[in-house]
């Protein structure tokens, strides 16, 4: 019985793997048409929800942003503060069909489309045409995949250029049989979309030089000139496509960048003393939106160094401020990091924006598709197994591996590590298909290890690691949505939710439940709230200020006065505050409203130069 049953079972496997050697193109088209369904449809479900209209953070900078570029109105004197390509790109949208988030949205799908026939060449290299349409499949009906190429940030963007830049580097490889001129213009081809990468996602970076060990250095089959040639036409394709943010931030801001200056304040983020967690927490002394927080890292730094710095010069601030906590808490450093590469292989997803999970609740689609708890384990059973089969594998492997300790030294951010999914999904696959030719064929020790190595994973991705978990960020993000909307009892209840929650952001819900509870009359409850947040808190100033302007709507001038002192002692660069500040001292104290004034103007002068 057992045999029937094996020899069944072979012959579907070889069945199934003869359809997708003869039947590549037809079955391609259907695992894209397919993809494009289910995006498709997650889009239409989302327009039913309160996130179409309510542009969340950084979706409404980059809309913004893209407006002002499609209109010629966009002008800064500093380095550039988020990635420039994602706001051109959108712009370029907007001038040709106009400033409709919409168009944002149908192009983050058609990119998300386009990154499943990237999963599909990918796996293809690694283990032939069944693998690579498995993880076009997989790619298709992945959550988070779906759920970003129908948000208008920039996370789609991010994840097809680099299944595009590996997609070429594995293409690269088999060059050493062919003509010099083709892996040339591949050569040069990576170089450029290694560079547009790095204006898309920063920390891409690292990809660049691990590309070009594997794919530019290490054939064999290539002689020393030709692989000199290949060489310089990847750098010469890596510089262009460089080029032009490092030359405008020297033209118009005077300082050298490769694109942002976000590293110091990305790693301080992630290892200072404030945070326990493997996950973005916000800092007193800086504002979590992002207008305003750029620039007050900048004034934090400049107070404590004692003088007025650059982006740039902040930046390597707050670089030194790192090392010097690493060098003074070794203990707490080293444990931090060790987190967060559990993190990095931990269930949980983390974001800044949303959480898929939280988003099913709203759209049921969500609920039905490939979630990481699943896919992790086996594809990093199938990158630990198979990474040494090949130069291909290895190449795949080491990429995962330097794009992961990119995110193991700052957070280990939802949208940030998405990407790996272009190494996780092929890898997975290949493993699966794998363990069932080793079943088959009775090769019980190799699936047995196999086997256990995926436990091993799953085990490793159920960790309660610090803040899994939490979802107060979500639920606080959701009530915003919903008060926006006017929708303000409902919003409560969300805030209330994250409130009983006691997560990382339940004093968030607690500022916007005390001005709830003001607006209502119940005087007492609002200002217990308030006054429940601690100094340690990340909320603490906005806690003082809002304890200020209560008290100066009820006329309590000289209490306020001392609530927005305090704010701004742990968070100087509040412009409103400053402008509050001097109003109330104008009649009390004209000399003290005066020097109040004059400080306005050096925190504005921060933001003037933008």
């Amino acid at each position: 019985m057992l045999a029937a049953v094996t020899t069944r079972a072979r012959r579907a496997i070889d069945l199934a793997s003869d359809l997708c050697e003869r039947r590549t193109a037809l079955l391609l088209a259907l695992v894209l048409f397919f993809a494009a369904v289910l995006r498709a449809l997650t889009l239409w479900s989302l327009a039913g929800t309160v996130y179409w209209d309510h542009l969340l953070t950084d979706e409404r900078v980059y809309h913004d942003w893209a407006k002002a570029i499609a209109d010629g109105a966009w002008t800064s004197s500093s380095v550039y503060e988020f990635a420039p390509l994602p706001a051109y790109l959108m712009a370029l949208v907007y001038r040709l069909f106009g400033p409709d988030v919409l168009y944002v949205r149908l192009l983050n799908l058609s990119l998300g489309v386009l990154a499943c026939g990237l999963f599909y060449v990918i796996g293809r290299e690694l283990g032939g045409k069944a693998v690579g349409l498995a993880s076009g499949v997989l790619a298709a009906c992945y959550g988070e995949l779906v759920f970003y190429s129908v948000v208008p940030l920039k996370t789609s963007l991010s994840v097809c250029a680099l299944a595009l830049a590996l997609a070429l580097a594995l293409a690269l490889l088999r060059e050493d049989a062919i003509r010099a001129w083709r892996a040339r213009a591949l050569a040069l081809t990576l170089g450029l979309v290694c560079g547009a990468m790095v204006h898309v996602r920063g920390n891409t970076v690292v990809v660049a030089p691990t590309l070009a060990l594997f794919a530019l250095v290490a054939p064999r089959a290539r002689a020393s000139r030709d692989r000199a040639v290949v060489v310089a036409l990847f750098v010469v394709g890596f510089a262009v496509s460089l080029a032009p943010a490092m030359i405008r931030n020297r033209v118009v801001a005077g300082e050298l960048a490769l694109t942002t200056a976000q590293t110091g304040r990305n790693l301080y983020f992630g290892n200072n003393p404030g945070n326990g967690s493997p996950y973005y927490l916000p800092l007193s002394f800086a504002s979590s939106a992002p207008e305003e927080q750029a620039v007050q890292f900048v004034i934090e730094a400049s107070r404590r160094e004692g003088t007025r710095l650059t982006q740039v010069q902040a930046s390597a601030f707050w670089t030194r401020e790192v090392a010097r906590y690493a060098e003074s808490r070794p203990s707490d450093f080293w444990r931090g990091i060790r987190v967060k590469a559990l993190a990095l292989v931990n269930r949980f997803e983390a974001g800044d924006h949303y959480h898929v999970g939280f988003m099913g609740r709203f759209i049921p689609l969500l609920r039905m598709l490939l979630g990481l708890s699943l896919v992790l384990p086996f594809g990093m059973a199938g990158l630990v197994l198979f990474a040494g089969r090949s130069r291909k594998h290895a190449a795949l492997a080491a990429v995962f591996l330097a794009y992961g300790a990119t995110l193991v030294a700052t957070v280990v951010n939802a949208r940030y590590r998405l990407p790996l999914l272009v190494v996780l999904i092929p890898f997975a696959c290949l493993g699966l298909g794998g363990l069932a030719r080793d079943l088959l064929e009775k090769r019980v020790r190799r699936a047995a290890i196999f086997a256990a190595c995926v436990l091993a994973f799953f085990a490793i991705e159920l960790l309660p690691l610090p803040g899994t978990g939490d979802l107060t960020s979500y639920l606080n993000t959701h009530a915003l949505a919903l008060d926006a909307e006017g929708r303000t009892d409902e919003a409560i209840a969300f805030w209330e939710e994250s409130s009983r929650a006691k997560g990382a952001f339940s004093p968030v819900a607690d500022l916007f439940l005390a001005g709830k509870r003001y607006e209502k009359g119940d005087r007492d409850a609002a200002f217990a709230l308030v006054r429940g947040i601690p100094d340690s808190s990340f909320a603490a100033a906005p806690a003082h200020a809002l304890l200020g302007d209560l008290l100066a709507h009820e006329g309590r001038a000289r209490e306020a006065i001392a609530q927005y002192e305090r704010s701004l002692a742990i968070n100087p660069g509040q412009r409103r505050i400053r402008r509050e500040l001097a109003r109330l001292y104008g009649p009390i104290d004209p000399a003290r409203a005066g020097e109040a004034r004059r400080e306005l103007a050096v925190i504005d002068s921060f933001f003037a130069r933008r």
